[in-house]
């Protein structure tokens, strides 16, 4: 009689991703001439059989596992069989948006996505010291973090977690310039006057905030921009003050004298300095 392998139907799949949960029931051998010899192999990643035996097999990883069944007489017969486990449970990161300051609650987390392992999933937030609490059980967005490291942990309905660690810091912040305008002092129609040419700004965060003062007895600018301001009609310093997003920004000085003259054009002379928010 021809030797025959009657392969176990019970068979136990791996619940968790990387998990040694899986089990071959026994196998049954018919015809063929005995005593038989068994032996096992694996392939790789999945658990290595040692036993010589066909009784059953447990605490086995994804993978598939063959049987090989010789008789007595050398006739040989074999089985393969083939264990599966649940999808891993992955969590990809959302976007970070890091601080614009130490101790201002200016970071946020995007939301994360969780894909894998078998739903529902449960979710919890944890933090470093000195960073903000997040009791939202959800994977979506989160805002007004401080510094600190926040961890998200997801597990699956099977006990399988996963985690991702979101470190927000103080942003890197470019120094906010002003670069000022040239200064014209000129005679028009019998007047001293001024003029001074358009600034630029570089650096910092953007969303500019643009402040003018002037001399107590000069012409007030009204006008909150960096462009040229004309027919300044009085001696004194006009400060022009920017400041950034982040609430940091820096001043400059334009010193305007206009003393009686027949004629005088100049590039004017300033003072400048960072302000601190």
């Amino acid at each position: 009689m021809t030797l025959t392998i009657v392969p176990s139907t019970s068979i136990v799949n791996v619940n968790i991703y990387g998990g040694s949960t899986g089990s071959i029931g026994a196998t049954t051998v018919s015809g063929g001439a005995s005593p038989y010899i068994f032996a096992w192999t694996s392939s790789t990643g999945a658990t290595a059989i040692s036993d010589t035996t066909a009784g059953a097999k447990t605490s086995l990883k994804a993978g598939t596992y063959r049987i090989t069944v010789t008789d007595n007489v050398a006739a040989t017969a074999y089985y393969i069989y083939t264990i599966t486990q649940s999808a891993q449970l992955v969590l990809t990161p959302g976007t970070i948006t890091h601080a614009t300051a130490e101790g201002t609650a200016t970071g946020a987390i995007g939301s994360t996505t969780v894909t894998g392992g078998v739903t529902p999933y449960v979710v919890a937030w944890s933090t470093t010291t000195g960073g903000t609490t997040i009791s939202s059980a959800s994977a979506i967005a989160h805002v007004s973090l401080l510094p600190a490291t926040y961890r998200i942990t997801v597990t699956d309905s099977l006990g399988a977690s996963a985690y991702h660690d979101y470190v927000v810091v103080v942003q890197s912040y470019t120094g906010l310039t002003i670069v000022p305008g040239d200064v014209t002092e000129y005679v028009h129609d019998g007047k001293n006057l001024a003029d001074i040419a358009a600034s630029t700004v570089t650096g910092g965060d953007g969303a500019y905030i643009v402040k003018w003062t002037s001399p107590v007895h000069g012409t007030a600018i009204t006008t909150a921009t960096l462009g040229a301001k004309t027919k300044l009609r009085a001696s004194g310093n006009y400060t022009l003050t920017v400041i950034d997003g982040s609430g940091l920004g820096a001043t400059h000085k334009f010193i305007i004298d206009l003393e009686p003259k027949l004629y005088h054009h100049s590039t004017g002379w300033s003072e400048h300095s960072p302000l601190r928010g």
